[in-house]
């Protein structure tokens, strides 16, 4: 008697009373679902285990750019193209009475 048998169907029962059906080795058609899927589940726990944020190998850095031309040029840019303007001092702090008068006090 042959393994295969074309006249086996492709799914049977299973034997352990609940319903469900699987893959009948004894089909062609059969083992060669059972064969697809293992290889599939295979492969797709490969490519999961191949993206794992734990892996010790770190992820590799973007190219390094020189951009120190860059800014010299806009530098020289900026030095030649500078007119005279006012810039406003960092130290400068407004008096407590305009402070006082622009900030209503809370009322309870």
């Amino acid at each position: 008697m042959p393994y295969f048998d074309d006249d086996e169907p492709v799914f049977k029962k299973q034997k352990w009373g609940n319903p469900r059906y699987v893959y009948n080795p004894r089909n062609p058609v059969g083992m060669f679902l059972i064969v697809v899927s293992l290889v599939v589940v295979v492969v797709g726990l490969v490519s999961l285990s191949n993206k794992s944020p734990t892996e010790s190998k770190p992820y590799a850095p973007y190219p390094s750019t020189d951009y120190s031309a860059l800014f010299r040029s806009l530098e020289a840019q900026r030095t030649a193209s500078a007119s005279p303007t006012a810039t406003v001092s960092a130290s400068v702090t407004p008096s407590r009475s305009a402070d006082a008068s622009a900030t209503p006090t809370p009322s309870r």
